[in-house]
């Protein structure tokens, strides 16, 4: 029997097949979107760094970022391939993060990309690079995750560095050339890494020391608690301004070996702080006439006088050294004035040499660089006798002339300038003066030197012993031709407060001490301290060297110094 088949079922069928054949050639071109990454998760160095994927795909795959900093070098192929990641430096010192979309027909996968924190620190916070004036070097250590490179602004060449780019830590070798012969120099240096920088500054020494350039030669204690010398200079150019071999640096040492070999001021050196600031004059000729306008030709106000010394316009010259010894670190006007004498060295031969007291305590002293061969004259002898003597000691001079009577008149000044050592109410150290001097009318040592037989020395019979009666001081003679007599002794034939010798006498190293101690913070000043044997004599014998002064020959040549200056125009 023959099958009919309706011509609707024959149309649906043939529409079946060929339904069949297309869905079945769908099938074998299907798009294969698989991804397979040798890496999926990236931690890179924060210099910058680079990484390289291995990816297999089923078809054409492509890379793109999701940030700036990460950018992607080689970002697309078909099935297998290189995917490289690049990242610039870092500029944060936190881990910062992002993805790299990684699209395969449907299939999207990102890649996370982490990049560490940059770290960059110069070993002990270093800001500058200090260089004598010698050749030598300085290391700077740098601890870093990063790349970094090296600027030195000053491209002269005196300043270089073993290495100028590298990445990591690394120890830097800073090396300079020399500069003995010229004057301070100095360089920034940059060190660069990634965005950021770090800025130095290289300084050298010159040989030639810049004005107000501060130098300490001995620091031992804070200012407040230090006798502090500073040294400044008139009358020196720049060339007598060398570092070292230069007159005026030269002068500083020469006067600190002297003061600190001799007792009391070898045993106290601790107790002293020194500085010398520099200052150059326009030239080194110290006039013969008081300089009358401002500025002079020396920064000080310098001048040799008609009594044959060295004098100063104080109303001129003490702002500009209480302006210079304020540039030293910590510097107060209380501790100018309470705890420093100022020593004011003259580039100048000529004999002299002037010590001046003012109302606020600030002390100065003028020393020439007399270059005598004998007493009394000599650098280092002038400046043991104004400063070790006058400025530190407040001693008087103990050299008299013959035919210059002692006075009442000249009497009542000295018991003014005395009477704050003696008073149980004043400061002895601070505001009293002259105590090596004595005025009696008996000439007794049990009378001149009572305090002493009673008290200071009492139950040492050596220094007892050496108390003599030698009449003169404060340029007179004692009077012993009228009633009563005007006598005015000091303790010993042989001191630095007479011809300058390089000696101080038992009463003059008692008083010196003294004045050290308080001025240092170790003893407090009172008229009880002071004269009790129970209190500051304790301590100075337990210090105290006594030695014998040396045989000097004194020429008769040179004149006695003048007393020095009360100055009250404040």
């Amino acid at each position: 029997m023959k099958t009919y088949l309706h011509p609707l079922y024959k149309t649906i069928a043939v529409i079946m097949l060929l339904l069949s054949a297309f869905l079945a050639g769908c099938h074998d071109n299907a798009v294969d979107d698989s991804l397979v990454f040798s890496n999926d998760d990236l931690l890179l160095k924060a210099a910058g760094d680079t990484a390289v994927i291995d990816v297999t795909a089923g078809s054409r795959w492509s890379a793109e970022s999701m940030a700036d900093w990460c950018t992607i070098e080689k970002g697309q192929g078909v099935n297998e391939g290189k995917l490289i990641i690049c990242v610039a430096p870092s500029d944060d010192i936190y881990e910062r993060g992002t993805a790299v979309k990684v699209t395969c027909g449907d299939n999207i996968v990102r890649l996370s990309v982490r990049q560490n924190g940059m770290v960059f620190k110069v070993e002990e916070d270093k800001k500058n690079l200090d260089f004598n004036p010698k050749p030598s070097t300085e290391v700077l250590k740098i601890r870093t995750n990063m790349a970094w490179k090296v600027e030195i602004a000053d491209k002269s060449g005196w300043l270089q560095v073993s290495d100028t780019i590298g990445t990591g830590n690394a120890d830097l070798v800073f090396s300079s050339s020399d500069n003995s012969q010229a004057y301070e120099r100095t360089s920034v240096i940059r060190i660069h890494y990634g965005i950021r920088s770090v800025k130095l500054t290289a300084t050298q020494e010159g040989g030639i020391r810049l004005d107000g350039h501060i130098k300490a030669h001995l620091s031992n204690r804070p200012l407040d608690k230090a006798l502090n010398l500073i040294f400044l200079g008139d009358g020196f150019i720049a060339e007598d301004l060398i570092t070292e071999t230069g007159a005026f640096e030269q002068a500083v040492e020469e006067a600190c070996k002297a003061l600190f070999e001799i007792e009391p001021y070898k045993t106290y050196k601790d107790y002293f702080n020194v500085y010398s600031i520099a200052s150059e004059s326009k030239q080194r000729e110290i006039p013969s006439v008081a300089p009358t306008t401002s500025p002079a030709t020396t920064p000080f106000y310098t001048y040799f006088t008609e009594m044959s010394t060295f004098q100063t316009v104080l109303s001129y010259s003490k702002p500009k050294i209480e302006a210079y010894c304020s540039k030293i670190l910590g510097m107060t006007t209380d501790i100018l004035e309470r705890n420093t004498v100022v020593v004011l060295l003259v580039n100048d031969e000529r004999y002299g040499g002037q010590t001046y007291f003012l109302p606020s305590g600030l002390t100065i002293s003028l020393i020439p660089l007399n270059r005598d061969t004998q007493l009394p004259g000599g650098f280092t002898n002038l400046f043991l006798h104004e400063v070790g003597g006058h400025a530190i000691g407040h001693l008087a001079d103990e050299w008299s002339e013959p035919d210059r009577l002692f006075t009442a008149e000249a009497q009542t000044y000295l018991n003014g300038r005395q009477k704050d050592l003696y008073s149980q109410t004043a400061q002895p150290a601070r505001t009293g003066f002259y105590g090596n001097v004595v005025s009696h009318r008996l000439a007794y040592p049990s009378f001149l030197w009572t305090r002493f037989y009673s008290y200071a020395f009492k139950g040492h019979s050596d220094y007892i012993s050496r108390l003599e009666i030698c009449h003169g001081g404060l340029g007179y003679t004692s009077d012993q031709s009228v009633k009563p007599q005007l006598n005015i002794c000091h303790a010993a034939e042989k001191n630095c407060m007479i011809d300058h010798l390089p000696y101080f006498n038992d009463v003059c190293r008692y008083l010196i001490a003294y004045r050290i101690n308080v001025i240092a913070g170790e003893t407090e000043d009172s008229y009880s301290n002071l004269w009790t044997d129970s209190k500051f004599p304790v301590l100075f014998f337990e210090k105290d060297k006594p030695t014998t002064p040396p045989d000097l020959p004194v020429s008769a040549d040179r004149p006695h110094l003048p007393e020095p200056i009360w100055w009250s125009n404040e």
